[in-house]
């Protein structure tokens, strides 16, 4: 294995392993814990499958079957981290319909472009340093509070009737509020990811690129910030996460003291939009934990187990159709039983949320619209009861 390195980080008086590629064009980094790093060690075209499952369990006292090491075997194969005599203990996995289908769920939805972003989160260096001071970051948030509170205390009826008015209108004034949004989500995803991948690179990330695509046919603007696994302070890792939807809710509270304003109505609507991305979506999926969004990884670093989502849909997969079990304790099993249900109870109650949503939308002749609503759905539902590897995958 050319080129890979493992780096050991301690967290929390924890310690685990960062493999990371070191591919200057595409660096992958994949957490691995004591006994994968063991196996990944062990892979120096030498030993046998066989072999290693013995030592494993002659040095960590813990049961290796050979599946198990296939598992992390088929993962550095995928990621091209594999090569000479370790890849021939391997037979490649056949390619049956599954695999077809979410080959080509990942092709619909993979992200089409990405840069190197150093220079650009090099230039925001100072005004991250500003922002992650105690002080500073804690009147952001107040303002953004405030900015929400003084809406509700003082134009609330205000916002209730302009909420009622825009249900009813005409289809040019939907189209033209349909277009705004998308304008606005898009212009404050750019800025959010920003933030991402600024803050990382304060904290010691590197290798960060960013990229626009489509991700279920919706325009989005992303940061590969996987290099947050090597901070090894749990309060950085933090920050790198919230320092996108502490970014977003900054427009939310531009949008309210724009709406605590006499300005035209045009203006208005343009502040409710503002809102309702900096403060809805935010709470909705940003700082929920339930979405693989940036609420997810704060939950994932606040309990130490990272890739809990595909570990704990993996686990609820695993209780209900069998298979092997991963080597893990009574607590993570727990923990994975708990956030798996969770997260696919309320997942599938989203999933039918817009699947009214685009019903109404073709009601009101939106029938385009309510076609790519319609298929975003389809592939989310997919991805999600569909085992996927990733390529920031951990051990």
């Amino acid at each position: 294995m050319d080129g890979v390195v493992i780096q050991k980080v301690e967290q929390a008086g924890r310690i685990s392993y960062v493999l990371s590629d070191e591919n200057p064009q595409r660096t992958s980094y994949f957490g691995l814990n004591t006994i994968t790093r063991s196996i990944v060690c062990l892979l120096d075209g030498a030993h046998k499958t066989e072999e290693i499952g013995r030592i494993i369990n002659e040095t960590h006292g813990v049961e290796c079957t050979r599946y198990q090491v296939d598992a992390v075997l088929r993962m550095l194969q995928e990621n091209n981290l594999l090569e000479g005599s370790s890849c021939a203990t391997l037979q490649p996995a056949p390619m049956n319909a599954q695999r077809r289908v979410v080959r080509a769920l990942a092709r619909l939805i993979e992200v089409w472009f990405l840069f190197k972003a150093d220079r650009l989160l090099a230039a925001l260096d100072p005004l991250i340093a500003l922002m992650a001071r105690p002080a500073a970051l804690s009147a952001w948030i107040v303002s953004g509070v405030l900015g929400f509170a003084s809406v509700i205390a003082f134009m609330r009826q205000d916002l209730i009737a302009m909420a009622v008015d825009l249900r009813h209108a005409s289809r040019p004034e939907l189209v033209a509020i349909l277009a705004g949004t998308y304008s606005a989500r898009f212009l404050i995803g750019i800025c959010h990811e920003i933030a991402h991948g600024a803050t990382c690179r304060h904290f010691g990330g590197r290798n960060i690129r960013m990229g626009a695509g489509f991700y279920y046919f919706a325009p989005v603007f992303v940061c590969d910030t996987s290099s947050a696994w090597l901070i090894e302070r749990k309060r950085n890792r933090i920050l790198v996460s919230l320092a996108g939807p502490l970014c977003q809710m900054g427009f939310g509270a531009c949008g309210a003291w724009l709406f605590l304003l006499p300005l035209p109505y045009s203006a208005r609507v343009m502040a409710i939009i503002l809102m309702a991305v900096g403060y809805g979506e935010n709470l909705l999926m940003d700082f929920n934990p339930l979405l693989r969004y940036d609420g997810y990884y704060i939950l994932a670093d606040l309990l130490e187990m990272p890739n809990l989502r595909a570990r704990s849909f993996g686990h609820l997969r695993r209780l209900f159709f069998g298979g092997w079990q991963a080597v893990t304790s009574t607590w993570e099993r727990n923990v994975y039983l708990v956030y798996g249900t969770l997260a696919l109870c309320y997942t599938t109650f989203m999933l039918f949320g817009v699947f009214i949503l685009m019903v109404s939308l073709a009601r009101r002749g939106a029938m385009f619209h309510s076609l790519v609503v319609s298929l975003g759905l389809l592939l989310a539902f997919l991805s999600m009861i569909m085992p996927r590897g990733s390529r920031h995958a951990q051990g």
